[in-house]
């Protein structure tokens, strides 16, 4: 029996055009297959889940939370975690891998870097703003404004003893008490602005250095600006404008350390550090942000 039907398929399949075709098509179906594995791999990237994790210095905790929140959205799958412990040990952290990044108030010594070498990490350094240094006084003290010589007599010789030399309206004994410095080389907060070291007031920590002006009306103490709470008040030092003494080299440089250059994650984290919610709020706390 004839196969009509095979023997034209036969014949077709032999012919020089037909074959091409069948070519093409096999090749265009390959590669739209392709490009839709492609696509599915795409998708499957940017939705999977990113978890950072930040440890450090607790000075931009609450700006970097906010961040994390923003940078969320625009990167779907982020996640931000942020440990608040301290400069040291959200270096040994991230060496460590046990952060992602590192929040610090300074830079790495040369023996961090070294022990970040030999764990195979380089480390990166991002600027993101300053923590300055403020004095503070209980809110019922009447002074708002105080000069370098000034906190040099009160921190540093202690020739002021009394409230009444300031000529502010305010008498009694001064009570001063300072901020210890994690700085090696800087035995107290207030020589950054006097630029003399303090001999004459009582070393306590940042807490405790708050609370104590906060429970005494004839208190007087250097911290950080990010450090302020409601319950002191911060002054004016030689007509500088604003809550604190802002000035590079007398403010701690806040920094974002991460291993090697920032990933897309990261970066996206950064980018709403210097957006302007989050500048506005590092201001509200005390903080200078890089504008």
């Amino acid at each position: 029996m004839n196969r009509p039907t095979f023997s034209w398929i036969n014949k077709k399949r032999r012919h020089p055009e037909f074959l091409v075709m069948t070519t093409l098509l096999l090749c265009l179906i390959g590669l739209l297959s392709a490009a839709g594995c492609l696509a599915t791999s795409t998708s499957v990237e940017t939705t999977q889940p990113i978890a950072l994790t930040t440890s450090g210095a607790p000075a931009l905790s609450s700006v970097l939370s906010e961040a994390g929140l923003s940078a969320a959205r625009q990167y779907p799958g982020l996640t931000l975690m942020v440990k608040n412990t301290s400069s040291d040990q959200g270096i040994m952290d991230l060496v460590g891998e046990k952060a992602t990044i590192a929040l610090t108030n300074r830079t790495p010594t040369s023996r961090e870097y070294a022990q970040a070498r030999i764990q195979g990490k380089n480390l990166h350094l991002t600027l993101i703003g300053y923590d300055p240094l403020t004095v503070i006084v209980h809110p019922a003290n009447p002074i708002t404004s105080i000069s370098k010589d000034d906190l040099a007599r009160i921190f540093s010789n202690g020739t002021i003893t009394e409230w009444n030399a300031l000529d502010t309206g305010s008498a009694g004994p001064l009570h001063s008490y300072q901020d210890a410095n994690e700085t090696p080389d800087i035995q107290c907060l207030i020589q950054g602005i006097t630029g003399v070291n303090c001999t004459h007031s009582t070393a306590i920590s940042t807490v405790s250095a708050v609370r104590a002006v906060a429970a005494d009306p004839d208190g007087i103490a250097c911290i950080h600006g990010s450090a302020l709470t409601p319950q002191v008040k911060s002054l004016t030092i030689e007509g500088n404008e604003g809550k604190g003494w802002v000035k590079t080299g007398t403010a701690d440089p806040l920094y974002l350390i991460t291993d090697g250059s920032p990933s897309p994650a990261v970066l996206q984290v950064i980018s709403e550090l210097f957006s302007g919610t989050s500048t506005a709020t590092m201001k509200a706390e005390g903080l200078v942000p890089i504008e």
